[in-house]
């Protein structure tokens, strides 16, 4: 009831309800917030605390329950397994997207506290159908239960373990990718492969990565209060995540990393984003490395919008047309 009351609200959100909630003027690249994703983020300040400002249970008990709201119809796939991998201290939850064409190793977002295979089972159902790719989505360890570099030893893991299995589950070749915090875990992962001679992916694939807690940024201040990721909850996600962790410490802000012979990258930040300028710094720190880069900006949209596709058309459109590229590049 939820998703068809929120459907017809945000696909074409009416006009009087545009003007109440505002921010009609902003624009980035020429292009405003979307229409249906400013009625999205008023009805969520409206209904729900900040996630930052609850406990990590019920932080991820809303999580799940918005994902539900969000995912409308799922794409189609062959079929789908859950399943148990190896991790750096016991099994790891994971879901296989079955396709005969690459394995793309997924890590999902969620600041390292919250998230997990459900929260981004329509993404991936997406990404499998449109990319033309075989997925396997993994669930890492999340603080505050366990600390880092837990989750980065996860990573490192079930990369280990995809690469011994990915014959079973792709064609062979295999691509690496995530969003937000899983776009760190999948940076510092293909650093790690690059340093300890492993195999490398063919392909990297960022989307609005969480890179630096170093700098100070623009977009950080921007739209740090009402585009749905605040500056509060990026500090507390990191805060949560490593509170004794240096936050120059690589694995935590790998921009600063030696970055040099790292494969290709896709990296596609959002317009109105928080950690849109570190996403971005980053991608221009590979090219500078002299790696091959395609890096572009989801035009009025929000940090999240890969978890919208079932009610914001323009962040479905967006969603597959990053699937495309991905395809275009393999």
């Amino acid at each position: 009831m939820e998703h068809a009351l929120a459907r017809r609200l945000f696909t074409r959100p009416p006009r009087w309800l545009v003007r109440l909630v505002g921010r009609g003027d902003v624009t980035v690249d020429g292009a405003p917030l979307d229409d249906a994703v400013r009625v999205m983020m008023w009805l969520h300040d409206k209904r729900t605390k900040p996630l930052s400002a609850m406990p990590p249970a019920l932080s991820r008990k809303q999580m799940r329950r918005d994902a539900r709201v969000h995912q409308g119809v799922l794409d189609p796939v062959a079929a789908t397994r859950d399943l148990l991998i190896d991790g750096a201290a016991g099994p790891l939850r994971a879901r296989h997207y079955a396709n005969d064409g690459p394995l793309f190793l997924y890590f999902h977002g969620g600041g390292f506290v919250i998230g997990d295979l459900d929260t981004h089972d329509a993404f991936c159902r997406l990404l499998c159908h449109h990319a033309g790719v075989a997925v396997l989505s993994v669930e890492y360890r999340k603080s505050p239960e366990v600390v880092f570099p837990a989750a980065v030893d996860d990573a490192w893991a079930a990369y280990q373990w995809t690469l011994a299995h990915k014959n079973e589950l792709g064609a062979g070749r295999l691509i690496i990718g995530g969003d937000s915090a899983g776009g760190n875990l999948a940076a510092v992962t293909t650093i790690r492969a690059r340093d300890e001679k492993r195999e490398l992916p063919v392909l990297q694939v960022l989307i609005y990565p969480a890179v630096d807690r170093v700098t100070a940024r623009p977009s950080m201040d921007q739209f740090g209060v009402g585009y749905l990721l605040r500056k509060a909850d990026v500090e507390w996600y990191f805060d949560t995540y490593a509170p004794a962790g240096d936050r120059q410490d690589l694995r935590i802000s790998p921009l600063f990393a030696d970055l040099r012979g790292l494969p290709p990258a896709l990296i596609v930040t959002a317009a109105f984003d928080t950690v849109r300028d570190e996403g971005e710094a980053y991608a221009e720190a590979l090219k500078q490395a002299g790696n091959e880069v395609t890096q572009y900006r989801a035009l009025g949209l929000v940090h999240g919008f890969v978890n919208f596709t079932g009610l914001i058309p323009a962040a479905r459109k967006a969603a597959i047309e990053l699937a495309e590229r991905v395809r275009q590049k393999i």
